[in-house]
């Protein structure tokens, strides 16, 4: 697969911050700089009696887990204006030239055992054919997660954004996500 470079230009900023995987950044110079940045920000619209060192160490703890996939070319935390979650988001290009099953076959891809719960179509203004999965998974020691797969594809390659939740609380997490993670789907592509 040729190289890969995402881009994503109407991805709003009040609903999903970019997760660095190495610093320094752009924007910042360490990862104290990103955390004391992100930290204030999410206080913003944390809950009223919230301390700043309580929403530090919510930043920290993102940061900090490497959530997500290694291979995510990008990575972004959820947090909407209403609270800030531990929802991360991947962002992945997948090699389909040697594959031509449907993305409703390759949603399960990667996974030691899964089962489709749902999926529809979605219009991804870039893509020749895309869909939104929702499946429950295990891989490795993970058992009960909930996979949720957005996924589009175009000239050899598709592009997934990922997101992976316990499934105890995916219904009513997922519900929520759901309208942001098709804004989000929409505005990423990998296509020239």
């Amino acid at each position: 697969m040729a190289d890969v470079t995402l881009t994503g230009p109407s991805i709003d900023a009040e609903t999903w911050m970019w997760l660095p995987d190495v610093f320094p950044t752009e924007f910042h110079a360490s990862a104290d700089a990103w955390l004391a940045e992100t930290g204030e920000f999410i206080r913003g619209f944390s809950a009223p009696d919230a301390t700043a060192e309580e929403c530090l160490r919510t930043a920290a703890a993102v940061l900090a887990t490497g959530a997500g996939r290694a291979d995510a070319l990008a990575r972004f935390w959820h947090v909407p204006p209403t609270r800030a979650t531990l929802s991360i988001v991947s962002v992945l290009a997948w090699d389909d030239s040697a594959d031509d099953r449907p993305l409703s076959e390759r949603c399960l891809d990667g996974l030691e055992e899964g089962a489709l719960q749902s999926m529809r179509e979605i219009d991804h203004p870039a893509a020749t054919e895309a869909v939104a999965t929702v499946a429950v998974a295990r891989s490795g020691s993970h058992d009960g997660l909930t996979l949720a797969r957005w996924m589009a594809r175009r000239d050899g390659v598709i592009l997934v954004v990922e997101a992976i939740v316990p499934a105890e609380s995916a219904p009513v997490l997922l519900l929520a996500m759901t309208p942001d993670l098709d804004r989000l789907f929409v505005a990423l592509s990998v296509w020239p």
